[in-house]
């Protein structure tokens, strides 16, 4: 017998299709970091194709 999700699983499942929803128009984001040069154009990359390709996400 399955009782459907529980609490915790509804909870993951809620918090998930908020952050699925698409965003309703363009944001600017900064990425920052103390450390020179640790990244920060490849987190911006992976940032940017997330939003172009969300089912790649």
């Amino acid at each position: 017998m399955n009782l459907g999700p529980g609490p915790a699983e509804r909870d993951r499942l809620d918090r998930l299709r908020r952050v699925r929803r698409p965003l309703p128009g363009p944001y600017r984001l900064a990425v920052t970091s103390i450390k020179g040069g640790i990244g920060k154009t490849t987190v911006a990359a992976v940032l940017g194709l997330t939003r172009i390709w969300p089912a790649a996400a």
